[in-house]
């Protein structure tokens, strides 16, 4: 194939593979079909690496101007006609987050069912920006909004839930957030540090009987 990652590619042909070709079947000289290969070859080639990056800047321009207002993963990979999902997050999706291309609404939850994808402001050309440019600042301060709201839903939450001592298990079970390290560094570290939580082992931190309580609850 000359597309050989692209099997199913509208632009797909299909060439002999010259050490399949029997001497006999060779007319004239060989030596002559064999340049006529090779040329044949890297010109393919040429023109199949120039195709695909074509492809791949078209491809990401158009999720960059669809991705004006948010956007869920979804609404992307039907947008641009890609079905495989894990392919869509590794070769396209992943890197232009990685890149500050596109930002996430829910970036403490990568993978929540909410979660959007949003251009970031500074990485679209004016010429890009369809109708008032206020719209789109407006939309991203939304955003920053959004998470504030649903950081400090969080909090409150916590705090509720400790109102008797609670080991940090039960509390990550109780705000469904898996990641240990994350939760302890972003939500339960800075509220025993700002004094809302306290250990109930304060000597040992990192004791497997510890337990944190609401700070108003203790006093």
């Amino acid at each position: 194939m000359t597309i050989p990652d692209k099997p199913h590619s509208k632009n797909q042909k299909y060439l002999v593979k010259y050490d399949q070709v029997a001497p006999q079947d060779s007319q004239g000289d060989t030596s002559q079909v064999s340049d006529q290969v090779t040329d044949q070859v890297s010109d393919q080639d040429n023109d199949q690496d120039n195709d695909q990056d074509n492809d791949q800047d078209n491809t990401i321009n158009k999720i960059l101007s669809f991705c004006q207002t948010p956007k869920t993963l979804t609404e992307i990979q039907e947008y641009i006609k890609m079905k495989h999902k894990t392919y869509f997050r590794r070769i396209i999706l992943n890197p232009l987050i990685k890149s500050g291309k596109l930002i996430m609404t829910i970036p403490d939850k990568p993978h929540s069912k909410n979660q959007k994808y949003l251009v970031k402001y500074d990485q679209v050309a004016p010429q890009d920006i369809q109708g008032d440019t206020s719209q789109v600042s407006d939309q991203v301060t939304d955003q920053v909004s959004d998470q504030d709201n649903d950081q400090d839903n969080t909090i409150n939450k916590i705090l509720s839930f400790c109102q008797t001592p609670k080991t940090l298990t039960e509390i990550q079970e109780y705000i469904k957030m898996k990641h240990k390290t994350y939760f302890r560094r972003t939500i339960l570290n800075p509220l025993i540090k700002s004094e809302k939580l306290s250990m109930t082992i304060p000597d040992k931190p990192n004791s497997q009987n510890q337990k944190y309580i609401n700070k108003k609850v203790e006093k």
